[in-house]
């Protein structure tokens, strides 16, 4: 296996495992951290349970990479909020429902708006 430390995702992230399997590379990751109520803005420290999201990242020594990010799910405390719960939100790894990474989505605009359409 190869050394976890190769492996970042970035701030807020904590990488479990990297592994090989056949011809792609799995990461196991984790957000840290307490959550941040996104309609109020609250702090939360009052776990509810994980979410899963599986994510395209760039590819590694040749090989596609899947991120398997475990997220938090919060309990907002703030009794005048009408959000019960809510999820990490990581923006710098990947926005609300994406299927890539940033880092693979900036490469696909940038492609996408190099091309030129012809009519």
């Amino acid at each position: 296996m190869k050394r976890k430390s190769i492996w970042s995702l970035g701030q807020g992230v904590r990488i479990l495992d990297a592994k090989q399997l056949g011809s792609q590379w799995l990461i196991s990751a984790a957000a840290i951290g307490a959550g941040v109520c996104p309609d109020c803005g609250k702090r939360s420290t009052r776990r509810h349970g994980w979410h899963e999201r599986h994510l395209q990242d760039l590819p590694a020594q040749g090989a596609p990479v899947i991120v398997k990010l475990r997220l938090q799910r919060w309990q907002c405390r703030n009794g005048a909020c009408k959000r019960m719960t809510f999820t990490t939100q990581l923006p710098a790894i990947a926005g609300p429902q994406a299927r890539r990474t940033v880092r693979v989505t900036e490469v696909v605009y940038l492609i996408k708006r190099g091309r030129k359409v012809y009519h």
